[in-house]
């Protein structure tokens, strides 16, 4: 678990009611902050990547297309 998400939930620092539980939201601290990172070296491969992982993350969590809408 990272150590933000440890200070969340451990200090309550802030009330985080998405309707995830805490593995949705390590997933998906482990893919925002990073692609930030490569948003702020390499813009033009942060659109590609950004193009690309919601297909994939929608594909893997198995969300149908049609709920988009």
């Amino acid at each position: 678990m990272q150590f933000t998400t440890y200070k969340i939930i451990k200090f309550t620092v802030c009330d985080i009611n998405v309707g995830w539980n805490i593995w949705c939201t390590q997933i998906f601290n482990s893919i925002m902050f990073p692609m930030l990172l490569l948003h702020y070296k390499k813009p033009v491969y942060a659109c590609i990547v950004a193009l690309i992982s919601p297909r994939i993350l929608f594909f893997i969590m198995k969300i149908p297309y049609s709920s988009i809408k």
